[in-house]
């Protein structure tokens, strides 16, 4: 580009262009402002864009890590009727837990998964006798049938689940009370197969 000499810059011509606001008092065109505020506000608005791109990525990543799906394959006969061997579920990743929740988890030992209903939340008094479950001193009717008695209060940080198939099932009747850290998710939906695809799963 070639440069203008002060003299050339005060010539009328710069004074007309400057009259039809062409021109100011800086030497810049009416053009090479436009660029100027121009190119500014495109700056801004990536730096705006980036920065709204990182808030998404960052609640996304919050958002997903409570509500992912995950899925699992039932490989037991533990909770027929309820789950079939074979079935495919998807797990919560939300760690919210409630009882008659059929969860996912990790075993009392060892790193194998299991899936269970939570029958004791903490504080919970659980008895069963004679065919009859009584939680916190109220009977509590059940679908599924079983012949154990026992007695148990579930303390802070520790779950009580069984197996719906209550004959048929490795549980807190045999492994004692399930810590709470162990529990991968909520089964919420299964997906196969798709003649029996269930949402919510009860």
């Amino acid at each position: 580009m070639e440069t203008q000499s002060s003299s050339e810059q005060d010539t009328g011509q710069v004074t007309r262009r400057s009259l039809r606001g062409a021109a100011p008092v800086d030497g810049l065109t009416r053009r090479q402002r436009l660029d100027a505020r121009r190119s500014t506000r495109d700056y801004r608005n990536r730096l705006v864009g980036a920065g709204l791109a990182i808030l998404v990525a960052f609640g996304g990543t919050l958002i997903l890590r409570e509500t992912v799906a995950i899925p699992f394959t039932v490989e037991q006969q533990s909770m027929t009727p309820t789950l079939q061997d074979g079935d495919v579920v998807f797990v919560s990743g939300a760690t919210t837990v409630q009882r008659n929740d059929i969860i996912v988890t990790r075993s009392w030992v060892g790193d194998a998964f299991y899936v269970k209903r939570v029958i004791g939340m903490p504080g919970d008094n659980i008895e069963y006798r004679d065919g009859v479950l009584w939680l916190n001193g109220v009977e509590t009717p059940e679908l599924w049938e079983g012949t154990d008695s026992y007695q148990v209060t579930v303390p802070d940080g520790k779950l009580w689940v069984l197996g719906d198939n209550r004959q048929n099932s490795s549980d807190s009747r045999e492994n004692g009370l399930l810590e709470r850290d162990n529990v991968v998710g909520v089964a919420y939906m299964r997906v196969l197969p798709f003649d029996r695809f269930t949402a919510p799963i009860d």
